[in-house]
């Protein structure tokens, strides 16, 4: 049979032509619902990742304002005085560089330079 032979055949009275392109026609908007299902719930992904994102990017701004507090040196200060009974080094506790090496071996290091007079007038 010939190619026009088939497009003449009647199926229930229509041509096997028009019973072909109808179930095209049904098969492409099938394919066309599922793609749009799939997209719909791809986009529904995507939202739920970037409110998660949105959030992560608080929590970040966050902490990093809590580390920001805790490193503050005024407030380091406070604690090392409070907890730990630190202060600023003294004047006596200063040495100087050739010193350290008595300091290590335990000798008394020498007393710290005087301060620089300033020029009198």
């Amino acid at each position: 049979m010939k190619l026009a032979g088939l497009l003449k055949n009647r199926v229930w009275g229509f041509r096997m032509i028009e019973v072909s392109a109808f179930v095209v026609l049904i098969a492409l908007a099938l394919a066309v619902y599922l793609a749009k299902v799939s997209g719909g719930k791809d986009a529904t992904a995507i939202t739920q990742v970037e409110h998660s994102i949105v959030m992560e990017r608080q929590q970040i701004r966050l902490l990093q304002a809590a580390v920001a507090r805790s490193e503050q040196p005024a407030r380091i200060e406070k604690l090392s005085s409070a907890y730990l009974k630190l202060a600023p080094a003294n004047q006596k506790q200063e040495v100087e560089e050739s010193a350290l090496v008595d300091v290590a071996r335990g000798a008394r290091p020498l007393p710290p330079p005087a301060p620089p007079r300033a020029p009198s007038p």
